[in-house]
């Protein structure tokens, strides 16, 4: 047991086990407190910014609030409303399923009999806004309707054009003759 060199009292045994060589306990160490934000999340983890402590709590109290600028995109949402439960302060994202994904289907089925291509697209584009279907759902329903409505094939014009044997010769040699040389 060691004894701070400054206030004489005992040195906690976690701060000699973290810095073995330390002489001052806590409340006497003239080092600065650090503390760290989260500047990019993801799901096999955060890479953090260490900074002073006092800015470190400002930001990660701004981060906490809603709606709050570009803090939101801490969250990684846009702070506006979701179909998500909040439980304490974490939120809970429902997870669509796939009978989620077979009422968007048959719902598919019922606008495929109007033949309107881009209604379909809609639909599929607002279910998957409103979280309702996964980005895979969405892209199935997607390959689904461009399959059953096709886009209409454009005709192109072919024109066959026989060109005199003259204008043929004198394009071929155009390089040979006395005037380019």
């Amino acid at each position: 047991m060691l004894n701070c060199k400054s206030c004489k009292n005992e040195i906690n045994p976690l701060r000699l086990k973290a810095l073995p060589n330390t002489k001052f306990c806590v409340d006497c160490s003239t080092t600065e407190q650090v503390g760290c934000v989260d500047i990019t999340y993801h799901k096999t983890g955060n890479t953090i910014q260490v900074m002073d402590k006092a800015s470190a709590s400002k930001i990660n109290k701004l981060a906490r609030r809603n709606n709050f600028g570009i803090m939101t995109g801490m969250k990684g949402g846009s702070g506006g409303p979701s179909k998500s439960n909040v439980i304490g302060r974490v939120k809970v994202w429902r997870i669509p399923t796939d009978n989620d994904y077979q009422t968007a289907l048959s719902k598919i089925g019922e606008l495929l009999d109007f033949n309107n291509k881009e209604k379909c697209f809609n639909y599929i584009q607002n279910q998957y806004d409103g979280k309702v279907i996964s980005s895979k759902h969405a892209y199935n329903l997607k390959v689904i309707v461009d399959t059953l409505l096709p886009d209409p094939v454009v005709e192109t014009a072919t024109y066959d054009e026989t060109v005199d044997d003259e204008i043929m010769y004198a394009f071929r040699n155009w390089k040979n003759t006395k005037v380019y040389k």
